[in-house]
């Protein structure tokens, strides 16, 4: 392993990171002062239906691409068409259908979510792209489209505070900003990795969506555990305090871009460490990434008890001092938060992804029943209670699947993901092959 390459690219996704979380705080503090509370409760509200909209039309196929492209880079190009024809009709036919529903059940919404669903579409979209750069381990050219969008993004938001708009030319401004960032990301595309064509077979669609389903489902899950208290705050009290709750989930949010990086650059790494059965490699690179993750954690968490009051005041106003308890209870499950996240993406580098999906439907169960119990009596503090249990017990059932699935690989009991060599021949059956099949007691991993 080139661990000279691997720093450096750590080293420029978290600066990417780093400065697209600022830029976003700095949006959210211009609004939070520009527009009414109840008004930026719609926008939080309106965001988090565009992420399900989004995780709906994905299928998971981004992480499936990314793996695929680390362990088969000369079929990149290739891959990367079939993904883009697969996903540009459900996108059309999901926002068709989020119209319809919100016009029905909340029309006061519908402007707000057809416009954040729009711009959040396309930067999904866009995302297709950033896997296939990934997963060739083209890191900077990475984190260039991200700085563009976030850039554009920034500067007409901001414009559009200064001539005094309401929300919905605020959307507008995220619209053209996305719309701009991903045609450059195209060219960007053509010019340096190569040119590319929308490939609408069928069948090889079918064989995407049917290999890329486990990590649809763990995305799907995964976020909906960290929305649903949203939207359980919002069927079961109010506005107001979805408001307050989100205002804290947005530094819980900004202290991923910690490990949030270590995805980018360690998941093609462990891709093609497991395909290579490279197991000592394998867990010198896992044991440095829990250590890193889990210590960073309980920094982040030490810092937010003493700072929590003056950072929500610096950036949302005096109207939310009553997220700084929300945001103490949050920050305490930090530690699981990075560690969970490392294991969501250790997991599937060893084709635990179904397994994964189990752990965090169970999780998600438990959340919901939890939030049922306390949002209606403690609002969104209690909301915050049920995240930090839940988080604690997801983090510590992924790694046990790993340790497990691991032990078993290193003594035999199951097959391990193909090697390099084989998935090559086996090209031909489908746009992008996965590996070998595991053993029937897999499941009891």
């Amino acid at each position: 392993m080139d661990w000279r390459k691997i720093k450096l690219d750590l080293l420029m996704a978290m600066g990417s990171q780093l400065l697209q979380k600022l830029a976003g705080f700095v949006v959210l503090m211009v609004l939070a002062r520009h527009l009414d509370k109840g008004v930026m409760g719609q926008f939080f509200l309106a965001g988090t239906l565009a992420t399900f909209l989004a995780l709906a039309t994905e299928l998971g196929v981004n992480r499936h691409l990314m793996r695929g492209v680390a362990q088969q880079p000369a079929r990149a190009l290739a891959a990367l068409g079939h993904v883009l024809a697969l996903r540009l009709p459900l996108m059309l036919i999901g926002y068709g259908v989020m119209a319809g529903a919100v016009f029905l059940l909340k029309r006061e919404l519908t402007i707000p979510v057809l416009l954040t669903s729009l711009y959040v579409l396309i930067q999904e979209y866009s995302y297709s792209f950033g896997s296939l750069m990934l997963g060739l381990r083209r890191v900077a050219m990475r984190m260039v489209t991200t700085l563009i969008g976030q850039s554009l993004t920034v500067a007409l938001v901001l414009g559009a505070v200064a001539m005094d708009a309401g929300l919905t030319t605020v959307l507008l401004g995220y619209v053209t900003a996305n719309v701009v960032m991903i045609v450059l990301t195209v060219v960007l595309v053509r010019r340096n990795i190569g040119p590319f064509t929308l490939d609408w077979r069928l069948p090889e669609a079918w064989q995407i969506v049917r290999e890329s389903l486990p990590f649809f489902l763990l995305s799907v899950l995964g976020v909906i555990h960290f929305k649903v208290d949203s939207l359980m705050l919002g069927i079961l009290r109010d506005y107001q305090q979805v408001a307050t709750y989100d205002a804290a989930y947005k530094f819980l949010e900004v202290s991923r871009f910690v490990v949030r990086p270590a995805a980018m650059v360690f998941f093609p790494l462990c891709s093609a460490l497991a395909a290579q059965r490279d197991w000592p490699a394998y867990e010198r690179v896992m044991r440095k990434l829990l250590m890193v993750s889990g210590g960073s954690g309980l920094a982040a968490a030490g810092i937010m008890m003493i700072v929590s009051g003056w950072v929500v005041s610096l950036v949302f106003g005096g109207a939310y001092a009553d997220s700084v308890a929300v945001l103490r209870i949050l920050y305490l499950a930090v530690p699981s938060v990075f560690l969970g996240f490392v294991a969501t993406f250790l997991a599937p580098a060893l084709h635990l992804e179904r397994s994964a999906v189990q752990a965090t439907g169970g999780c998600l169960m438990l959340n919901i029943a939890l939030n049922a119990l306390v949002i209606p009596r403690h609002g969104a503090p209690g909301a915050a209670w049920a995240t930090l249990a839940t988080e604690t017990i997801l983090a510590g059932w992924l790694l046990g699947l790993i340790g497990l699935r691991l032990d078993a690989l290193k003594r035999g009991l199951v097959l391990a993901p193909v090697a390099r060599g084989a998935a090559q021949a086996n090209a031909s059956s489908g746009p992008m092959a996965g590996g070998e099949e595991i053993m029937h007691h897999d499941a009891t991993l």
